[in-house]
């Protein structure tokens, strides 16, 4: 198989949505076959944890074997990538700090909505 076509590979990371695509009826829509296994397990071979998945595909057995290893590739990617995101960056909206007299202070009817009210405090 040629390398772009492992790229050109929708991955699964969600072992909500291998359960989900592997509990379906065989040929529903979303069913994963064990070409659709394959072809996950091809792309977490290139570009998930190295050595993960055995170089030999006849190694990778059943269908069934193929749902573990992808599960097993899935979690071991999800870790690998949730501890090196960098926070620094100011990606993610910072939650405000609220303290337990905020909450004890705050008047619903003196403001429109939550925002209203962290808005307020901090300026």
């Amino acid at each position: 198989m040629a390398a772009n076509a492992i790229d050109s590979v929708s991955p699964i990371l969600s072992l909500a949505e291998i359960d989900y695509r592997t509990s379906s009826s065989h040929g529903s829509p979303g069913y994963l076959t064990v070409a659709d296994l394959t072809l996950q397990l091809r792309w977490h071979k290139k570009h998930g944890i190295r050595d993960l998945i055995p170089t030999k595909e006849s190694s990778w057995g059943r269908r069934e074997d193929k749902i573990m290893l992808l599960k097993s590739a899935v979690e071991k990617y999800n870790d690998l990538h949730a501890s090196t995101v960098d926070h620094s960056r100011g990606e993610e909206e910072e939650e405000p700090e609220v303290t337990v007299q905020d909450l004890q202070d705050y008047n619903s009817e003196e403001y429109d909505s939550e925002e209203d009210y962290y808005a307020s405090s901090r300026k």
